[in-house]
């Protein structure tokens, strides 16, 4: 087994025991971005696109450059991006992108989050002193 099989094959165990209710579309796209984050020859392209994976390899960027990072520093990383509930943040990038391989609830739930979160404007108001 290549070193980029064996990284993506430990993520993909560790998210199905650390969260096992996940879907399995949860769990490939978070080891896609463990394998990117872990291998210098792995393209973004290759990342499975959902609006979790969007900020986890942002993050990604943000820290170090991709391939530079140990197993474990990956998914301490991203691991709340992949699997906790979805925030306002993945909403937007669902919004700008809506990828096709975003998980169903996550869909549901980052459309209610924009709409009821999302601050309101109300234009020529004035403002509270």
């Amino acid at each position: 087994m290549s070193q980029m099989s064996d990284i993506e094959t430990r993520a993909l165990a560790w998210g199905q025991e650390h969260y096992p209710d996940a879907p399995t579309s949860s769990h490939q796209a978070f080891a896609s971005v463990v394998k990117f984050a872990c291998n210098v020859g792995v393209s973004r392209l290759e990342v499975i696109n959902t609006m979790r994976t969007s900020l986890a390899v942002t993050k990604i960027f943000q820290t170090k450059s991709p391939g530079r990072f140990a197993f474990h520093e990956a998914i301490e990383l991203i691991k709340k991006d992949c699997y906790d509930p979805i925030t306002l943040d993945h909403a937007k990038v669902w919004r700008q992108s809506e990828y096709k391989a975003d998980c169903y609830k996550d869909v549901e739930r980052a459309k209610e989050l924009i709409l009821t979160l999302q601050p309101t404007v109300i234009y020529n108001a004035e403002r509270d002193q």
